[in-house]
């Protein structure tokens, strides 16, 4: 009896450190320093921050930063995403996914303040959200839209992407867009009428806890394209968010 109780309270000690352990290892590297910093000191520090350091672990420090920041100062976190987004362009996406994650209710602020500091990487910026956030996507791009006008075609093709199951709506919707009626507002809020509700109250049902969810960054190139303008059935091959072989390089003029 006395080799049992001895063997059990072996096993709950190993197991008691093994926790421990895991906890440490995952503590927030940057939780204690921007504890101390005032509210409205945090994005500068936080853009500053996630500027050092091995280039390869910016994914990292930047989902860090803003974890970090929201613990401390969640109201804060719209002002947190756009520092970083302006601080290294391409890690906008990757900090507005993480922020409208653990705050979804500041997911319209958080997207526009990305999309406004980081304006080539609204549709990545949508693309990336909406993958943590499928329910939202009405949310995420009509913010987007708001910050970027411009790139609405381009916003409509990452909901494309980021939400297969409207897909079809949203291609026929922009198809039947006309004058000042093919907005992003106005496109999405006709593909969801298409859709239907149970449609959309499925994607609510099927999105994992976006909280626990690891942050995947954006492709880089490739995203597809919805066109806001043409005549009804337009809709053709190089221009129905398809992507061709190899993927479209928006970079290159």
């Amino acid at each position: 009896m006395k080799k049992f109780i001895c063997f059990a309270m072996s096993v709950l000690t190993a197991a008691s450190i093994s926790v421990q352990a895991k906890e440490e290892a995952q503590v927030n590297p940057y939780a204690a320093s921007l504890s101390l910093v005032k509210p409205l000191d945090l994005p500068i520090q936080c853009a500053r921050l996630v500027s050092q350091g091995e280039k390869s672990a910016q994914n990292t420090r930047a989902v860090q930063l803003v974890e970090a920041a929201v613990a401390t100062h969640p109201t804060s976190t719209p002002a947190v995403v756009g520092a970083i987004a302006r601080a290294v362009p391409e890690l906008a996406a990757v900090a507005a996914a993480r922020g409208c994650a653990l705050q979804p209710k500041m997911t319209a602020a958080i997207v526009k303040a990305a999309a406004s500091a980081a304006p080539n990487e609204a549709g990545r910026i949508v693309y990336s959200v909406c993958r943590a956030l499928p329910y939202q996507y009405q949310t995420v791009a009509n913010a987007a839209s708001a910050a970027v006008p411009a790139l609405g075609s381009e916003i409509l093709g990452a909901i494309t992407l980021a939400v297969p199951e409207m897909k079809p709506y949203v291609l026929e919707a922009a198809a039947r867009a006309r004058g000042d009626a093919a907005t992003v507002p106005n496109v999405l809020a006709s593909a969801a009428t298409s859709a239907g509700t149970t449609r959309v109250a499925r994607l609510a049902e099927s999105a994992v806890v976006a909280s626990a969810m690891p942050v995947m960054p954006p492709p880089r190139v490739g995203l597809p394209f919805v066109p806001l303008s043409g005549t009804p059935g337009e809709i053709t091959p190089d221009s129905s968010g398809e992507v061709p072989e190899g993927g479209r390089d928006y970079a290159t003029p």
